[in-house]
């Protein structure tokens, strides 16, 4: 029964993942103006800001490193944990 869902599922995770080989790589200087704007937005306890920022990161591929740590200050929004996520940052 569950092998039969591999297939039924197939062409949604195909179609995930061939839409992570279309985005473009981030620069160190864009990476690093989103860090200092989520440094100020983190401070300010500014939700939808912080919000914007890990939006617009998303937008483009991430080395494994650094997309960790958005999913990871992602998680800790969520939580409206800002003294953890001032430490990640």
């Amino acid at each position: 029964l569950y092998r039969s869902y591999k297939e039924i599922l197939s062409g949604y995770a195909g179609e995930r993942h061939k839409g992570n080989a279309h985005k473009e790589s981030v620069s160190d200087e864009i990476l690093q103006d989103a860090y200092n704007a989520l440094k100020e937005l983190i401070q300010t306890m500014d939700y939808d800001g912080v919000e914007m920022v890990i939006s617009e990161l998303e937008k483009y591929s991430l080395p494994p490193a650094e997309q960790e740590k958005i999913t990871n200050l992602k998680s800790l929004l969520m939580k409206a944990d800002w003294d953890e996520m001032e430490k990640l940052i």
